[in-house]
């Protein structure tokens, strides 16, 4: 994961910035001083304070949103697929995963996305480049057998294409 992954600040923590910011201005304290003792920026302090005026206990809210289909053994599941193969697109890692899960626990190639960048995992392209047929080898053999001889005063006058 990145080193500058979020990090929660302990409802403790919370609730004790909170009511120093309530007080701030009785106990002549600046946002500034405050956010440099606790490690807390300016711009989180305030809303902490906002967060203890609408709720004291500053217990945090059920999240919106369906719930996560996506697990921590799922997860792995789809960076070690991922990774046996970093050529393939979130389509065909997507359509692996699937095979055998029930409908409701099927992922789409959004969420092999969202994994892999989670995960520092990066898209990858394939070169691309055209494959020799054995016709195009055995056509290249004779070419090279027939002008084995030729001197470089020959090749000087021949002018060579790229073969794409």
């Amino acid at each position: 994961m990145n080193s500058l992954t979020y990090q929660r600040i302990p409802v403790h923590i919370r609730i004790q910035a909170a009511i120093r910011m309530k007080n701030r201005f009785k106990n002549r304290e600046s946002v500034a001083q405050i956010s440099e003792d606790m490690h807390i920026s300016r711009s989180q302090l305030y809303l902490l304070e906002d967060k203890f005026n609408e709720d004291p206990t500053m217990v945090d809210k059920p999240r919106e949103g369906g719930p996560r289909k996506v697990n921590e053994r799922m997860e792995r599941r789809i960076i070690r697929e991922i990774e046996k193969n970093s050529f393939q697109s979130s389509n065909d890692v997507k359509d692996n995963i699937n095979v055998g899960l029930k409908e409701e626990e099927t992922i789409c190639s959004g969420t092999v996305r969202t994994v892999a960048i989670r995960n520092d995992l990066v898209a990858r392209r394939p070169l691309a480049k055209p494959y020799l047929t054995p016709e195009h080898i055995r056509l290249r053999l004779e070419f090279a057998e027939r002008y084995q001889d030729r001197t470089t005063r020959f090749w000087l006058n021949v002018i060579f294409m790229d073969e794409t």
